[in-house]
This record gives structure tokens, sequence and C-alpha cells, in this order.
């Protein structure tokens, strides 16, 4: 494998990871094409390290050597953060991201976020140029993206997920939800086109039982 490969290898790797994980906490929605994306970032994750633990540590050694006081530093920070941030993935890759992790995953977010941060400062600090400062506002966007889509969310939350109660009582009960007529008379729930919802739509009950979701019923 040339050292050109690996070099192109890597910066296809970052590039899909950084854009990716921008994706995955911009959006949080129970939709097959998000866990493939979540299942896509465990290996493009692991392919990042082992690009990076081949490539990029003899870079760091020698930069290390021959740069200033403040890339070196920065180096350093981008080098023990990537660690905190692969130790972490891996853990996650066991546990999942589930409310008693969340913690970790915080930690896994940050350390990411100053690994590539340091590594982009100590870009451009070492003359990058044009390609160093185009990588540095790139990353930049990928981390306000999610953050400004949190935003907007919290501001103007979706429909679905806000309940809205009618401004006035119904005169009788057979004006409630869809009214007498209604299969789900005389409760007021609804469904579109007044049609019940598929049996397979509800889990099984061993699945909401699986460790990691609803142990607390087994």
């Amino acid at each position: 494998m040339t050292r050109r490969v690996i070099d192109l290898g890597l910066a296809a790797a970052l590039v899909f990871v950084v854009a990716n994980s921008s994706y995955l906490a911009a959006f949080d929605t129970a939709s097959i094409a998000y866990h493939v994306m979540v299942v896509a970032h465990l290996v493009a994750g692991i392919v990042l390290a082992a690009l990076v633990a081949l490539r990029g540590l003899p870079i760091l050694a020698r930069r290390l050597r021959g740069g200033g006081a403040f890339r070196g530093t920065l180096l350093v920070v981008a080098a023990l953060a990537g660690f905190v941030s692969l130790g972490t993935a891996l853990r996650l890759a066991a546990t999942g991201t589930a409310t008693p992790y969340r913690t970790l995953l915080t930690v896994h977010i940050a350390a990411s976020v100053l690994t590539l941060g340091a590594a982009a400062a100590a870009w451009v600090l070492a003359g990058g140029g044009v390609l160093a400062r185009r990588a540095a506002w790139g990353l930049l966007i990928a981390i306000l993206f999610p953050i400004a889509m949190r935003g907007y969310d919290q501001v103007r939350p979706a429909h679905v997920a806000v309940i809205v109660n009618p401004t006035t009582a119904p005169l009788t009960p057979d004006d409630e939800g869809g009214g007498k007529g209604s299969p789900f008379f005389p409760s007021s729930v609804t469904t579109v086109g007044n049609r019940f919802v598929p049996e397979d739509f509800f889990l099984e009950s061993k699945a909401c039982g699986n460790k990691g979701c609803h142990p607390d019923i087994t």
C-alpha cells in the first residue's frame, strides 16, 4: 500500500466521519437510514483510527521535533483527546448510547471535537495554506450545523412533538375525537383515515424487555 493511497484513504475517511458525525448530531430519527449511518459511523471511525495510527502518528512525531512550542502543544492535545475519543467509541460500540451512557457519549463527542479542532489549528499554524484554512472552515461548519438544527427544533418544534388541546370542550360525548361513528368511540383518539394501527407496528413483549431498552419488565 503506497503512501499516496494511505493519504487519500485518510482524507476520505476523515471527511466522511466529520460529515457523518454532523448529520448524526443534527438529526435524531428512528429510521433505517439513520441507523445505517450509525453503523457507518462506527466502521468509518475504526478505519480512520487505523489510518491515523499508520500515517498520522509518524507525522506527529516529526512535527513535535521540528515545530514551535504552541503548535507542539496543539498536537499533543489532539493526540491525547484522540485516544479518549477512540476509547469511548469502543466502549459505546459495546454499550450503545442509551440514557445510562449519555455521559460517555458526551465525553466522546467533546474529545472528538477537541481532537479535530486542535489538529486543524496546528495545520493552519504549520503553514498549510488554503487547504488547511478550508479544512478548518469545513470543520467549523460541521460543528455549527447540528447546534443550529437543535436550536431551531427548540424554537420551532415539529408538530408531532407538540400536544395541542382544543380551544373549546365538546358539548356532548358524541363530539369527542372522531365522533360517534369513529371505531374508537367513546375515546377521543383519532388516526389517519380512522384506520386501526397494524399489530406489527408494536414491538413484541420480548423485544421490549431486551437489555438496554426496558430490562425492568423482564
